[in-house]
C-alpha cells in the first residue's frame, strides 16, 4: 500500500517537475524573449497578449478534458537527451 501512495505522488509531481527542468535549462531563451517583448516600439510587443490568449486556451482546454498525468520512465531517456541537447548548443552558441 505504501508504494502505491509513493507511485501516486511521483505521478502527481512529474508534471511539475518536468516543467521546471525544461524552464531551468531555457532560462537565458526566455529572458531574451522577454527582454525583446518589453521594447514596445518593435514589432514583438504583443508576446504578452499572446502568452495570455494561449494560457487561458490552455486552461479551458484542461478544464474540459483532464489529462491523465503520469511519469513514464520510457520518455524520461529522450526528454533529459533533448534538454542536454540544448544546453550544449546554449553554450556552444555566440556570446
Amino acid at each position: 500500500m505504501e508504494g502505491s501512495t509513493r507511485s501516486g505522488r511521483l505521478n502527481r509531481l512529474a508534471p511539475a517537475a518536468m516543467l521546471l527542468a525544461v524552464l531551468g535549462s531555457t532560462a537565458d531563451t526566455w529572458w531574451l524573449t522577454l527582454d525583446r517583448w518589453t521594447k514596445l516600439d518593435e514589432s514583438y510587443s504583443h508576446g504578452f497578449l499572446l502568452l495570455v490568449v494561449s494560457l487561458v486556451l490552455s486552461w479551458q482546454v484542461w478544464r474540459r478534458e483532464r489529462p491523465v498525468t503520469g511519469l513514464h520512465s520510457l520518455w524520461l531517456f529522450p526528454f533529459v537527451l533533448g534538454l542536454a541537447g540544448y544546453a550544449v548548443g546554449d553554450l556552444l552558441g555566440p556570446v
